[in-house]
């Protein structure tokens, strides 16, 4: 059983838990600031000792003693911004510091389990935008943990599975995430297609500002977004929600027999739990395909002529993160230079055909060029093909000229 972790890294405070495997069964739990400390989430900052080239990070750095070093939060959006950092008359790169931190975070869970080199961790950040995705591989590049399985997924996905972690009887209908940090109010709501076959889960997010602890406002929003709405189940999450003050507000959700929980290690829960699903050491969905605005929603591949007739050859399966989504492949071109990329939403309706004309290969006889085909996303809705000129052995050799065709790839 390899060890399994989810990372919630967040500009405030982040978290880690881990998966413990007891007398076969596998569970899920979170990593406290300090062993026998209730507390579990861990400030987001560093902090370089005052005329020393000692860092230290999280909890150490944010109870440092004033004026014992220099103190830097929010180490997501600075690393974001790509901009070095000067101290002492010395220049820091943000995304070396953030990648620092992470990896005192991934150095919690070595008292728990082995981190073998076949673990796997699932980070998780609240918005997965192109330019976070190069953050976070630059910073995980510079940890230089070639054997270990790393991969990135939004909150909205680790809400995804932390949901489908819990009992059936709390999705039976939709399900609720309020996420509250003390100025936005992110709602999220879950819904499952089960007359689809694999059943569909899709999820509907919106934003409220709300500046301000206010349980008659905070209700209003609340009946805007649930009033029309049967709801197995909802969840509260952020640090907003400290304190007890939304006592309408919780009545309210209460009402037609809806559970309501409360915690702050949702997101990191379920990244964990969707590392199990995902490397397939306890299945956690079962004949189900989440799909949000980070998903591809089409299969895609080629018709490809073997074995003396024509096969479906699939190349990226929807369903996936579009930053994941990647092919490979090396065909031998027919007469017309030409290759079909048969692209098919997952719903099974308006399949397409594109065709993209190899111009730039030389004239050669049927079958006697070899080409590489590589297939990626640069957005969920739009594919890079890339097409490069490989020649036929010393017979006809590589020009190495490359073909590039942007396609769109339609949502649902």
């Amino acid at each position: 059983m390899r060890t399994v972790a989810g990372l919630d890294l967040c500009d405030d405070v982040s978290q880690i838990s881990v998966s413990i495997t007891k007398e076969e069964e596998v569970s899920v739990t979170t990593i406290p600031v300090a062993l026998g400390s209730e507390k579990y989430c861990i400030p987001t900052c560093a902090l370089k000792k005052k005329n020393r080239n000692e860092w230290v990070f999280g909890e150490e750095a944010e109870k440092s003693v004033k004026g014992e070093g220099f103190l830097i939060k929010g180490l997501l959006s600075l690393a974001l911004k790509r901009e070095s950092i000067t101290i002492e008359g010395e220049d820091y790169d943000t995304v070396s510091i953030l990648a620092r931190f992470i990896k005192v975070m991934i150095k919690k869970i070595s008292f728990r389990s082995d981190w073998r080199e076949k673990a796997a961790l699932f980070l998780t950040v609240q918005n997965l935008d192109a330019p976070t995705i190069r953050v976070l591989q630059k910073a995980i590049g510079e940890l230089e943990l070639k054997n270990m399985d790393i991969r990135f997924l939004s909150h909205s996905e680790s809400f995804f599975y932390y949901s489908a972690s819990q009992p059936e009887e709390l999705r039976i209908h939709k399900v609720c995430l309020l996420d509250y940090d003390g100025e936005v109010l992110r709602t999220s709501v879950l819904s499952t297609n089960r007359l689809m076959k694999p059943a569909v889960t899709t999820i509907e997010e919106r934003e409220f500002e709300l500046p301000e602890k206010n349980d008659q406002e905070l209700l209003n929003i609340c009946r805007e977004v649930m009033d029309s709405e049967i709801i197995s189940s909802i969840y509260l999450a952020g640090q907003g929600f400290e304190g007890n003050w939304e006592k309408e507000t919780i009545r309210y959700l209460c009402l037609k027999r809806r559970r309501v929980f409360q915690g702050m290690n949702l997101y990191t829960k379920g990244a964990c739990y969707a590392g199990l699903d995902l490397t397939g050491e306890k299945k956690i969905t079962e004949n189900e395909i989440y799909l949000d605005k980070d998903k591809l929603k089409s299969n895609i591949g080629m018709d490809l002529f073997s074995g003396g007739q024509v096969r479906y050859r699939s190349l990226i399966e929807g369903g996936i993160n579009w930053f994941d989504a990647k092919a490979e492949l090396e065909v031998l071109l027919g007469h017309e230079k030409e290759i079909r990329i048969i692209i098919t939403p997952i719903t099974g309706e308006g399949e397409r055909c594109v065709v993209i004309r190899a111009e730039k290969i030389p004239e050669r006889p049927e079958r006697s060029s070899r080409v590489r085909l590589d297939l990626s996303m640069l957005s969920p809705e739009l594919m890079l093909c890339r097409i490069r000129d490989l020649g036929f052995g010393e017979i006809f050799p590589s020009t190495g000229n490359v073909i590039e065709e942007e396609i769109p790839v339609p949502a649902i």
